[in-house]
């Protein structure tokens, strides 16, 4: 059997270690030989193909997750938030973003830290409420803009439940909004850097993603012509058996 020409021969795939079909001497395999080797080939370029696929999906989670932040804060124009209302909503769409993407995701990260610049830039001092600790302060604040009950049962001498439930609330308030911090509008500076920090950062993943999406093209490309130098030595094997079978 004649050996091949490879493909890329000898020449690694951008870095990924992949090397043409036709690197090294066939001569004398197997027929079973040869296809458990063209196999192995193949999944290795179907290995980092995959790979690369599953990155691109989470790139594409991390853009669009930044691009929902985004859309949030541009609605408060160059001014930024004006209010603690105002604020919460753009915690929230940080924090939905960075729930969006997976544990230990890197820009997941940077959201985090990014989140906690734009509530400094708004002068908190405190810390982001969890949600469970947002819905606790959002249940007090009913409770006590119900205002305070009457301290005893009609009718009878024992207290009214409502008393203690109320002393609570205003208790949790208290706490989570020490937590919480204060705010303050930030300065058209101070917000210019938060949305020039997030643009940035979409920036980079956009860019990341160009370049995994060359290196998936050029994978694509191997695999296609690992398939096609695959398919032309079993040809050239099958009819050389079939020279020897005619021969004997």
């Amino acid at each position: 059997m004649s050996n091949v020409g490879g493909v890329g021969a000898g020449n690694g795939v951008l870095g990924t270690g992949y090397v043409g079909l036709g690197s090294g001497d066939l001569t004398g395999m197997s027929p079973d030989s040869l296809l458990e080797y063209c196999g192995d080939q193949l999944n290795n370029l179907n290995s980092q193909i995959d790979s690369l696929m599953t990155q691109q999906e989470r790139q594409i989670q991390e853009s669009q997750g930044i691009q929902s932040v985004q859309s949030t804060l541009s609605g408060f124009g160059t001014n930024g938030p004006q209010s603690q209302s105002d604020l919460d909503k753009c915690v929230t769409a940080y924090q939905n973003a960075i729930n969006s993407l997976p544990p230990g995701d890197p820009v997941a990260a940077q959201l985090q830290t990014q989140l906690q610049s734009m509530q400094q830039a708004c002068g908190v001092t405190g810390q982001t409420l969890t949600p469970d600790q947002q819905t606790e302060l959002s249940n007090a604040q009913a409770i006590v803009a119900q205002g305070a009950p009457p301290v005893g049962v009609p009718g009878s001498n024992q207290v009214n439940p409502a008393v203690g439930q109320f002393m609570t609330a205003q208790q949790t308030v208290t706490d989570l909004t020490a937590i919480k911090g204060s705010f303050k509008a930030p300065s058209q500076s101070d917000w210019a850097g938060v949305t020039s920090g997030l643009s940035t950062l979409n920036s980079n993943v956009t860019s990341n993603s160009q370049l995994q999406m060359l290196n998936l093209q050029n994978l694509v490309s191997q695999q296609q012509q690992a398939i096609e130098a695959s398919t032309n030595m079993m040809t050239q094997e099958n009819q050389t058996l079939l020279d020897q079978a005619k021969a004997v």
